[in-house]
């Protein structure tokens, strides 16, 4: 609760528009910014898609990937997961397609790659 509190806090202050929807051109400009609390607000963005992509799984109980049990992944984890995942698409997929492709499917499919469900994981 004190993470999306510290969110929404952050999100209203810093200018960042919380929608779903954030493309990577956006996540791209407030990531650029000058005002650190805006950097700060679509870190934050990110950590908060991540949860939702958690918590996804679990009210569907459907594993939608496996990160090591016992290790708290950060906020920095996941926007380095994401990050890494658009550079990944940056090269095979046009800038335009890539500009208005949405962060939180960009992400998701970070952590289907970076944890992967195998045979001995519970993906149903």
């Amino acid at each position: 609760m004190r993470t999306l509190s510290a969110a929404l806090f952050a999100l209203l202050l810093g200018g960042v528009h919380a929608k779903a929807e954030n493309t990577v051109k956006q996540y791209r400009a407030y990531l650029a910014s000058p005002d650190q609390a805006v950097v700060n607000g679509i870190k934050i963005y990110v950590q908060g898609l991540a949860e939702g992509i958690q918590a996804a799984s679990v009210a569907t109980q459907k594993q939608l990937y496996c990160p090591p049990k016992g290790v708290p992944l950060a906020m920095n984890n996941y926007v380095d997961i994401l990050d890494r995942q658009i550079r990944k698409a940056a090269i095979s997929m046009p800038q335009a397609q890539l500009e208005s492709t949405w962060v939180v499917v960009l992400l998701l499919e970070g952590l289907q790659q970076t944890f992967p469900c195998g045979p001995d994981k519970s993906q149903q």
